[in-house]
């Protein structure tokens, strides 16, 4: 007979049946609430009342999201723990700014509520270790809250949470109730009680919107005793964060690397020796023992410089830091955290994942017996012969243990030999999979583990540049850093394929290269640099291009994301038809290129050099221009530009515009071609994201595909472009990120979410994101007009270009518009076909309030007379209109009658 859960969910017993049954056993008992395993994970579970039934899962920094076991996603068994993030995207959602603003207050306010009582849980946990240290110590403790020392105080301490508390609520006190159940349980449920897993608040809205300061006043209203650490792209970002928080009564400090300058603009760095530093970390050495001569039995350190440096002198004051504060450092610092107190919040400022991505190659020959470290291998065990298969080895402390054949030294190169014959076949995942065991390789990269320890001990430190690097030049322990990288790639995903997860033949990690005979030339690994924060430490990721899905592969990570986007204000004009690439711009070097060719180009940089200064001639506040650096030095060097280049003109390109906000002021910004790489260096990006992915990336793929795509302006009116994409949507999102992205953050310097300005793009993109719909018509730049490049070069579409040209006239006749337009129709006929397929109405519609339309007929002539538009704001007064057309014409106008400009 089922068990009818309805029948009285108060009592514990139907709770305890409805746990057990549902695969969940209970620990231990409060009087009102229990400690249970849900789902193999540790919970307190409320007993009585009218809220029984409801649990909050445990981690050692406090409790998570309030559910309910009578909740149907408990009812079916789904592997859910923490509720999805609500959908935060609003697709096709486009705001003012003023909605923008209130949207982003909104949001802060809804991620302080999140990750403020988590900072205050680690904040009392951390105290209450310290606590436990002084009573150890016999020292009296600091005052905290009370603390509950009885388990079945503190496990009925949580009732009131589990009752009324609000979702994803969370004490400082909750630390200590959790720390006081961890000392009373048994090892095994003890390690069940872990770090917490917290996800990245992900804030993708427009640049400009104000999210640093927004953030900012998110750290100001955590606890003094909070630690934040900041990261951003540059030394100089960060001194900028710091100068804008300098009224905050929280310490500020900003962490400069080696090679920086001790202060902006001295000549000193802040290691004398930075340049050997960075050579020495690109080994992959420590630069503490090697340079500084820093070691675990010499603190005081053997460099010359060592009393007078300024980069030991910062990392004593940041050891010696007491109490809070805000850490800022760059980008580089993620995988290599500096010595600063540990963070009980990160910050991140602009995408970091661009320079995450690794690609380390191995050259075959340091994969067999011919290797230099294979002699140091059986140097290490102490000869070549193969050992039994199971042999009794004396241990430092006199026990003995076993050691398997697979690590002895003629094993491990027998287990290489074999790799290099597996990674020459066609199918070399499989192959490894199916002909070498997996506890074959993991002892290879066990021994070459213990060989790089001891070689990097027998290393000494060098006071001079010159024997370190001689020093560097013969060392063995970059091969071998280089080769466990390649093995751990390797395992990876024989492993994956082992359990059954992929199902392909090639690796997506790695890249074999092979000689004419089929055999391993060389094998490069590609990965992602992995962050050395705890997982545990909420992080919140400012930014306004980012792709949540490369970050979350990048962070180690779920991404809850919240996206604002923002109406940019002003005239944006978006030129389609012509890439304006590298090629038809820079000319190759070492090549001659076609008379042609040639000619092309140069009438090119013409057509810009004539764009550029119509720009400047009406952009009082300067006009701002990215390209590619290609055309940026290009630019520079052609006689057509210099007079472009100055006050009123700034050049820059792309990948130096990130964050920067020198040009805020600027009235116009012109973005000229895009930054497009080779397609293989798009994919290779995307292996070191997607490399246990289980789709496998095609290796026939040489070049990019034409797609047609339908784009929209901002009134709705569909025109079409022809775009290179890669055919694998995962390689698309890294080009997305290197070429859409970058023409995004360089039109946003100049802060159009704020103030009116002008945007003209000169690329045939379309720039909304890959995830995006076809109808989202708002997202991205929807443009004013889309333009051709004729129309754009010569001021407009034609009739916007004779009206330019005429001084605000544009008359509706073949003769008089040669007359008067030249440059435009070189011929009666050509002006005839125009007006023949032209509606004028529809191409002068976004100016319809200022012309007006007369019929005219020069005097002398006969027949009907003929229809003229003027541009009011250039001609106010009717007769003033009259006697410069008439000058214009070289006649005398017989007919001068008023009519309507859409007839």
């Amino acid at each position: 007979m089922p068990f009818d859960f309805a029948e009285d969910r108060s009592n514990p017993a139907e709770i305890e049946a409805h746990v057990l049954m549902r695969g969940g056993h209970f620990v231990t008992w409060g009087t009102r609430v229990a400690l249970a395993v849900l789902k193999g994970k540790p919970a307190v579970l409320l007993l009585d009342g009218p809220a029984a039934g409801r649990y909050m899962w445990l981690s050692r920094s406090g409790i998570g999201h309030r559910c309910s076991i009578w909740d149907p996603i408990f009812q079916d068994l789904t592997d859910a723990i923490v509720p999805p993030a609500p959908d935060t995207k609003q697709s096709g959602q486009v705001f003012d700014l003023a909605g923008g603003e209130a949207r982003l207050r909104n949001v802060m306010q809804l991620i302080l509520e999140d990750i403020g009582p988590q900072v205050s849980a680690q904040i009392t946990r951390e105290a209450l270790e310290q606590q436990s240290l002084c009573l150890k110590e016999g020292a009296a403790p600091a005052s905290l809250e009370p603390i509950w020392w009885n388990e079945t105080d503190c496990l009925d301490a949580f009732a009131p949470l589990l009752e009324a508390g609000p979702v994803g609520s969370m004490t400082p006190a909750c630390a200590g109730m959790v720390d006081v159940l961890r000392r009373h349980l048994s090892d095994g449920l003890r390690d069940l009680i872990e770090d917490r897993r917290s996800s990245a608040q992900l804030v993708l809205a427009t640049p400009g919107l104000g999210k640093t300061r927004s953030v900012q006043a998110l750290i100001e209203r955590l606890p003094k005793e909070a630690v934040v650490w900041v990261f951003q792209p540059t030394l100089r970002k960060a001194h900028e964060f710091a100068q804008d928080m300098a009224g905050s009564s929280r310490p500020i400090r900003v962490f400069r690397g080696r090679g920086a300058h001790v202060t902006d603009g001295a000549s000193d760095r802040m290691c004398q020796r930075h340049t050997a530093a960075a050579e020495v970390a690109a080994k992959g050495l420590s630069i503490k023992k090697m340079l500084c001569g820093i070691t675990d039995q010499s603190t005081q350190g053997t460099c010359p410089h060592v009393t007078t440096c300024a980069y030991q002198r910062q990392i004593k004051d940041l050891r010696e830091h007491q109490g809070g504060g805000v850490f800022v450092m760059t980008h580089a610092s993620l995988t290599q955290l500096p010595s600063c107190p540990a963070p009980h919040l990160v910050i991140v400022d602009e995408d970091p994942s661009a320079v995450l991505p690794q690609t380390i190659t191995v050259a075959a020959q340091a994969m067999g017996a011919g290797s230099s470290w294979a002699a140091h291998l059986h140097e290490d065990v102490g000869g070549p012969s193969l050992r039994p298969a199971r042999r009794a080895v004396e241990a430092n402390d006199g026990d003995l243990h076993l050691k398997d054949e697979a690590e002895e030294p003629d094993a491990v190169i027998a287990t290489f030999e074999r790799l290099l014959d597996a990674l020459a076949s066609a199918g070399p995942l499989r192959e490894i999979a199916t002909s070498i065991a997996m506890t074959e390789l993991e002892a290879a990269r066990k021994v070459l583990r213990g060989l790089e320890r001891k070689l990097r001990t027998a290393l000494k430190p060098a006071g001079q540049d010159n024997a370190l690097r001689e020093l560097l030049s013969v060392s063995d322990v970059p091969e071998l850093s280089a080769l466990q990288a390649v093995l751990d790639g390797i395992i990876q995903e024989v492993r994956l394929f082992s359990s059954g997860l992929i199902d392909r033949p090639d690796f997506n990690g790695l890249t074999i290269s092979r000689k004419e005979d089929g055999r391993v030339r060389s094998v490069a690994v590609h990965r992602l640099a992995r962050i050395a924060l705890k997982p545990s430490v909420p992080m919140v990721i400012l930014d306004g291009t980012a792709d949540p899905v490369l970050l979350g592969r990048t962070l180690r990570r779920r991404i809850d994301v919240w996206r604002i986007d923002v109406q940019r204000q002003g005239e944006v004009v978006h030129c389609l038809g012509r890439g304006f690439s590298n090629v038809s711009l820079v000319p190759v070097p070492g090549y001659s290129a076609p008379s042609s060719a040639a000619a092309e180009r140069d009438q090119l940089w013409q057509g810009l050099a004539t764009v550029l200064r119509r720009e400047v001639a009406v952009a009082p506040k300067g006009v701002l221009v990215v390209s590619t650096l290609a055309v940026e030095t290009e630019a520079r060097r052609r006689e057509c530009c210099d007079d472009l280049l100055g006050e009123a003109l700034d050049w820059t390109h792309f990948g130096a515009t990130r964050g920067i906000n020198a040009y805020t002021n600027r009235q116009t910004i012109v973005v000229i071609g895009r930054k497009q790489p080779p397609v293989m260096a798009v994919q290779t990006l995307a292996q070191s994201y997607f490399a246990l992915d289980p789709r496998p990336f095609d290796p026939a793929t040489s070049d990019y595909v034409v797609r047609c795509r339908t784009v929209y302006d901002k009134a709705g009116r569909a025109s079409s472009t022809a775009i290179q994409v890669h055919p694998d949507p995962r390689v698309n999102r890294v080009l997305w990120q290197m070429r859409e992205a970058e023409v995004l953050q360089a039109v946003d310097r100049v802060r159009a979410v704020r103030f009116p300005r002008r945007i003209v793009i000169l690329n045939a993109l379309d720039l909304r994101r890959p995830d995006e719909g076809l109808f989202d018509t708002g997202l991205g730049v929807p443009p004013d007009r889309y333009l051709s490049w004729p129309e754009l070069r010569n001021g407009g579409n034609r009739a916007e270009a004779v009206l330019a040209a005429s001084g605000g006239f544009l008359p509706v006749a073949p003769k008089a518009l040669t007359q008067i337009a030249p440059e435009v129709f070189p011929s009666t006929d050509a002006a005839k076909k125009w007006l023949h397929r032209t509606d004028l109405a529809a191409v002068l519609d976004r100016h319809s309030q200022h012309l007006i339309r007369l019929q005219v007929r020069p005097a002398g002539q006969r027949g009907a007379p003929w229809p003229l538009i003027i541009d009011r704001r250039q001609h106010d007064c009717p007769a003033a209109a009259r006697c410069a057309f008439e000058a214009l014409m070289g006649a005398e106008m017989a007919v001068w009658a008023s009519g309507s400009v859409r007839n």
